[in-house]
């Protein structure tokens, strides 16, 4: 499985001019709501408001909240991470998609994640790594599924390429 991730704050003007205003394009990963992310320019202001709003969905998914504030942002990014469904069919819940996000968030943090996006090859021998620490020997394979599965979660979305094109 190869694919590729964009993490975004998805900046959106108010009201929205264009879709091309949206940070996130669809077939892409995109993180609903994040607390840091490093610095570049910020988007131009809308031509009816004196800025930008960054917007999220609620760990609910049934609000679409203002996350400007930078406090707000890492409540409602908190609040999502809290909300993250796992697989507890076995009894114990497993812990691939928090491994999994905790492997971007340790990307974005040590500045290995300077760009919108992500590799599943970037991932897959971290989050491998990850869950060896935590006490269970997986493959690729198992690193496809939360790779996969927080899509589902809208927590980013994927966009698959086929590199030999």
């Amino acid at each position: 499985m190869k694919g590729e991730q964009l993490l975004s704050d998805r900046t959106i003007d108010s009201p929205p001019q264009d879709r091309g205003s949206v940070d996130c394009l669809a077939g892409e990963v995109c993180l609903r709501a994040r607390a840091t992310w490093p610095a570049r320019a910020p988007p131009a202001a809308p031509r009816n408001s004196s800025a930008a709003k960054r917007l999220a969905l609620s760990a609910d998914k049934s609000n679409i909240l203002d996350v400007s504030n930078p406090e707000r942002a890492a409540q409602v990014f908190s609040e999502i991470l809290k909300g993250l469904r796992v697989d507890a069919s076995s009894g114990q819940p497993k812990l691939y998609k928090p491994a999994m996000v905790t492997c971007v968030l340790e990307g974005i943090r040590n500045h290995e994640l300077t760009e919108n996006k992500f590799l599943f090859d970037w991932i897959a021998p971290r989050f491998i790594k990850q869950m060896a620490a935590l006490g269970e020997k997986i493959s690729e394979r198992e690193a496809a599924m939360p790779f996969f599965h927080l899509t589902n979660d809208l927590f980013w979305m994927l966009s698959y390429r086929d590199r030999a094109k």
